[in-house]
């Protein structure tokens, strides 16, 4: 936080000055208003040239330019505000301008490309060696009907959310937040760039890129080319929905002038003292008539919209600052002299009637003590444009985005009479280099690299982890991309789920995204939560019952003991056990004689074979064991689940594995559930590790915290990820992962944790709990964590690639797919039953529900 007051750095032009600027925008072509002339992709420099009517070819026009797209922060800490600093304190040539500016653009093409790149396979084979035996798993082009009629609703939400609002209680548009950067710098020599003066712009193009890997570590930043460029400015004047950016990707002609492949032919652009209109956008430009005294990037960041999503701009906007760096030493004369002025104006006492004399003192200390710690002097214009859909847009949004920022202590006003040429001189390479431009305008002001750190437009909303197979938006709208996959580390989630919090359309909406990219899933579940799902997409729905015939028999389906001997030991550890621990010793002593065993009868052992040779063991410890094993042998009450041939075999994609009606038997719930984790391990280590694996743990976490779970668990999970494999746990409290050292191990071995509604005693306890890694600003977040019924649910995502909200909004169609509401559930049912298929049951349904709101608002409208 710096507190600073800036300084003017020019005077108010004569009238003449003004209106001959003026007419000279007015009556020029748009085109010739942009100074982009060529691109050369061998030094990645671009030529520009500003050419006003009358105005003449001089070094004062023609600059060298570069530009890079960041992706915005969304974290700050001392350490990041130091290197902005640093970035912004590079050495440049007298003359040069940066451009910062954050544009909420409604260009989602590349996000909806993306999402429909991952689907692209209509359909799945999906060939596995079952543990069991050979088996193969064939997913036919009918079964993934369900998963392409749920994508393709969700690429229609998200081209919607482009154009108008997603529900009642989200009206704003879906924005990508983007950060650019632009840097020209003059050409001294005149008309065409020397040599020297080519390679000087190189490696002072160089030196930035190589300060913004640093400064913005972590994520991807790409050069600007001409296409990106192209692209860029056609967002922003282009907003018909005939604009060639909405079609094309490839945009740039290298026989033809940037400029001129910048505006399309159809292309209006009005102007007057209210405002512009840029085809179907009324655009309305404010300026900040002075600098807040307090500098926040937190505060800058909120101009795009409050934390909470409640307020700010309701449409797309930009915010801009220019920076012109002036000849360091003139300038800082300049202020010299004038500082002792100011000083001798306040020691003979003019400071106690002018109160503005002290508060310029107090600026010009700031300022030299910042240019004294290696700060530079900067000529700032920072400014905001606003694009609405009409007049009375432009009126209502430009006054409510005043008032908002007021509440910000930012002063905006906006620029009467000036609008159009402030939108010009804000676009990117677009700022007019001239003095008699700097000085007409009169909104420049002059303040430090060091200040201007913290000024920055360059904090956004969390974007996600880059591959877009979950797809969200956040608070104020930004699409939101997610993949298990994307981590460095492992794939394996932990999900914090209190009741009513959402968990449930959650989980369904992954495992449909994930599903519908072939990916194999095992769901482990106390409640029946996913039969719905899986009856949707034709998967497996196995319930185990206390007279059913299912066999899972763990000792057929080793494949190498020195590998999987740890967990094989630990399942029959849990059936020897409930709730007290065995020794080390008996531990060490069962390791052996199992060992032994695999040596004499491999895959012969049983449980009898194990419990039999612990009662011959000579000590009466090992003796114990063998007794303890009793129930889970062929004569005991268990026995029939895990003697024999095993016959659970997973021949669908999905397959969800229901122990609700071994509730009243926890001891045998537990082992069937370590059981069933074991031989989908075996499925996933055998499958092929091509094929994604997602295994979910949901509604069993009692079952974990009894006996010596820690180990099994713990490998578990680190082997998942080595054969491609996530796994995800569900819990309703973020306690119950430090409870023991179970959930200890399965809280050490996920990258991702997600916290949904939680209640404020939760959040309490988190912020004084030693484990959690959560700063004071994730955990006011998790406070506001909340679900709207019927519109949307809220999650906290804590990653490797940072933390944020994600708002998960759910089509009609996937509510009414997952929907256990009597009347929506029943209604889709009988659908079902007279023919239909789930997807045209569903749908006919939505078509019901629309045939009756239309009826309701015919009678509505007839009484």
């Amino acid at each position: 936080m710096n507190e600073f007051t800036a300084t003017n750095n020019v005077e108010r032009p004569i009238a003449a000055d003004a209106e001959r600027y003026e007419r000279k925008v007015r009556r020029s072509q748009l085109s010739h208003l942009l100074p982009v002339q060529a691109y050369d992709e061998d030094t990645q420099l671009f030529l520009l040239n500003y050419v006003l009517p009358d105005a003449k070819n001089t070094a004062e026009h023609t600059h060298l330019g570069f530009g890079f797209c960041i992706p915005p922060l969304t974290g700050i800490s001392d350490q990041v505000i130091a290197k902005l600093e640093g970035l912004l304190a590079l050495e440049a040539p007298t003359n040069t301008i940066v451009q910062w500016f954050m544009f909420a653009s409604p260009d989602l093409n590349d996000y909806v490309r993306r999402t429909q790149i991952l689907r692209q396979a209509e359909t799945v084979t999906l060939t596995t060696t079952s543990a069991a035996g050979a088996a193969t798993t064939d997913q036919t082009h009918d079964d993934k009907r369900v998963f392409r009629e749920v994508f393709s609703r969700k690429v229609e939400q998200i081209n919607k959310a482009a154009h108008s609002g997603l529900t009642q209680s989200l009206t704003q548009r879906a924005v990508d937040y983007q950060l650019h950067m632009f840097v020209k710098v003059p050409v001294l020599s005149g008309g065409s760039p020397m040599p020297e003066e080519v390679r000087e712009a190189q490696e002072l193009r160089l030196q930035f890129e190589t300060a913004i890997k640093n400064t913005f570590a972590g994520v991807t930043q790409f050069a600007h080319s001409a296409n990106s460029y192209i692209r860029l400015m056609q967002t922003l004047l282009n907003w018909q929905p005939s604009a060639e950016w909405r079609t094309r990707s490839d945009l740039y002609d290298p026989a033809t002038h940037i400029r001129n492949q910048i505006p399309d032919f159809d292309n209006i652009c009005d102007i007057d003292e209210k405002g512009v209109r840029v085809n179907n956008r009324h655009v309305r430009t404010l300026s900040m008539k002075r600098l807040p005294r307090n500098a926040s990037l937190w505060e800058m960041r909120r101009l795009l919209g409050s934390a909470d999503g409640a307020r700010g701009p309701n449409t797309n906007v930009l915010v801009s600052w220019v920076c012109h760096y002036p000849d360091q030493g003139s300038r800082r004369t300049k202020l010299e002299n004038a500082n002792r002025i100011n000083d001798h104006q306040l020691k003979v006492g003019f400071g106690r009637l002018i109160e503005s004399i002290g508060q310029k003192a107090e600026s010009y200390r700031n300022l030299f003590s910042s240019l004294n710690e290696g700060a530079r002097l900067v000529h700032v214009w920072p400014a905001v444009a606003l694009f609405c859909e009409s007049e009375d847009d432009a009126i209502r949004e430009a006054s409510n985005y005043v008032n908002y920022a007021k509440e910000l202590t930012i002063d905006l006003q906006q620029d009467t009479g000036l609008h159009f040429p402030t939108l010009l001189n804000h676009l990117p390479f677009c700022t007019d280099p001239r003095k008699s431009a700097m000085d007409f305008f009169g909104r420049y002001r002059t303040l430090t690299t060091q200040h201007l750190a913290e000024l920055l437009p360059a904090v956004s909303e969390w974007k996600g982890t880059g591959t877009p197979v979950l797809n969200y938006f956040s608070r104020n709208m930004q699409p939101i991309a997610i993949d298990f996959w994307d981590s460095p580390t492992n794939y394996n989630v932990a999900v914090i789920a209190a009741s009513g919090g959402g968990k449930s359309f959650l989980m369904n909406d992954v495992l449909m995204n994930y599903g519908g990219l072939g990916t194999q899933q095992w769901i482990i579940d106390i409640g029946r939560s996913y039969k719905k799902y899986a009856e949707a997409v034709n998967g497996d729905f196995i319930a185990f019952t206390n007279d059913g015939n299912l066999c899972v028999n763990p000792f057929p389906l080793i494949k190498d003991w020195q590998e999987e001997s740890s967990l094989i030991v630990n399942l029959v550890i849990a059936m020897a056990t409930q709730k007290d621990r065995l020794s080390d010793y008996q531990t060490a002593s069962l390791r052996e004689i199992m060992t032994v065993l695999w040596t004499e009868i491999g895959n012969e052992m049983s449980v009898d074979v194990v419990a039999d040779r612990c009662r011959e063991h000579e000590d009466q410890r090992i003796r114990d064991i063998g007794v303890q094993l009793f129930s889970f042998t062929s004569r005991g009450a268990y026995g029939r689940f895990f003697n024999g041939v095993p016959t659970l075999n997973f021949g669908k994609q999905v397959t969800v594995l229901e122990l609700e009606e071994l509730k009243n038997q926890p001891h045998l719930q537990q082992v069937v559930l370590l059981m069933l984790m074991y031989r989908v391990q075996q499925e996933i280590y055998l499958g092929d590790r091509r094929v994604r694996k997602l295994i979910v743990l949901d509604e069993a976490w009692d079952l974990l915290t009894k006996g010596d779970m820690a180990e099994f668990m713990e490998t578990a999970y680190r082997r998942i990820r080595k054969y491609n494999g996530s796994a995800v746990t569900i819990t309703q409290s973020y306690q119950d992962l430090y409870r023991n050292e179970a959930g200890k191990a399965i809280a050490a071995n996920c990258a991702f944790t997600v916290f949904l509604q939680q209640s404020d005693d939760v959040v309490k306890a988190l912020a004084n709990a030693d484990n959690v890694s959560l700063d004071d600003w994730a955990l006011e977040t998790l406070k506001g964590i909340h679900i709207v019924q019927g519109q949307y649910s809220e999650a906290f995502w804590k990653t490797p690639f940072g933390q944020g909200v994600a708002r998960l909004v759910v089509p009609r169609f996937e509510q009414l797919l997952y929907s256990t509401k009597g009347e929506e559930a029943e209604g889709i049912e009988r659908l079902c039953r007279s023919g239909l298929s789930t997807v045209d049951a569903v749908n006919r349904y939505m078509e019901m529900e629309a045939e009756s709101r239309a009826s309701a608002e015919r009678v509505r409208r007839a009484s």
